[in-house]
């Protein structure tokens, strides 16, 4: 039984010769040791923050998509497992504005939606160290859910016409 196999009967709830095996995700420095080579997976600060700004500056954003997910195919195949999972990525127009060495911010500073992060290379973490809602409280953090809720309602109906489109 193959993994594409194994993977619909247990969503089916079904038995497959074995558990299904994963991850939710491999970091940058294991899945390159892993393939031997440079990993461009993880949610560690270089690949997410630093590597992922640099690439939204030179607005290859694309090419950095499609490398992420080519190293996670090679990830499941080198360990043979049976998923890990491949997040949709929302659409990228421009990198954030470079503001010190290492620290990023997204959105008009003068807006209700804005953020400042941090990547540390010591710890390899990227962090919002700043943001509007930390200034607006729970004002803000409302406003925020109301933008989300019209935004998943809108990526859901356009996904739903999209579906229906191709009956």
């Amino acid at each position: 039984m193959n993994s594409i196999e194994r993977m619909k009967l247990a969503f089916a709830h079904r038995e497959p010769d074995r558990v299904p095996t994963g991850e939710i995700e491999i970091d940058e420095p294991v899945a390159s040791k892993i393939l031997g080579r440079e990993a461009w997976v993880g949610y560690g600060g270089h690949h997410r923050g630093k590597r992922a700004n640099e690439m939204a500056s030179q607005n290859r954003m694309d090419e950095y998509f499609t490398r992420e997910a080519e190293d996670k195919v090679a990830l499941v195949r080198k360990l043979e497992l049976d998923f890990l999972p491949i997040l949709p990525h929302g659409h990228v127009t421009s990198g954030p504005e470079v503001i010190a060495e290492n620290v990023y911010r997204y959105g008009d500073p003068k807006g209700e939606d804005w953020s400042i992060w941090q990547y540390q290379p010591e710890s390899d973490m990227y962090s919002e160290i700043d943001s509007a809602l930390l200034h607006q409280g729970l004002p803000g953090f409302e406003r925020m859910v109301e933008r989300m809720e019209f935004h998943n309602h809108n990526a859901a109906a356009g996904y739903a016409e999209s579906c229906n489109a191709g009956q």
